[in-house]
């Protein structure tokens, strides 16, 4: 379990503040930036790592911030729907 579930819980809900802010505004994620779709597909990644968390706040928060995500925009939908395949196929035994 991490030990520090309270950052958890702040950083999960910061990435959804991100996710969800106006068009327009300064902190507006760029989602057709191809740098911008790199790192966010590592936030992603990151998210669906603690979405299998322990500790059940960070992974409902977790599963949440993902569904926000791939709510805000399709870049956002298409970059968690992959992130979940690869998941799945791996714990299914389908990727090496």
């Amino acid at each position: 379990m991490s030990p520090w579930p309270i950052e958890n819980l702040g950083a999960l809900e910061l990435i959804g503040t991100v996710v969800d802010a106006i068009p327009g505004m300064e902190i507006e994620i760029p989602w057709t930036s191809w740098e911008a779709r790199l790192v966010l597909g590592s936030i992603i990644k990151t998210l669906v790592e603690k979405a299998a968390s322990p500790n059940v706040r960070v992974r409902e928060v977790a599963a949440l911030t993902l569904s926000r995500v791939a709510d805000a925009h399709p870049t956002g939908l298409s970059l968690v729907g992959s992130a979940v395949d690869i998941v799945v196929a791996c714990v299914c035994g389908g990727v090496d």
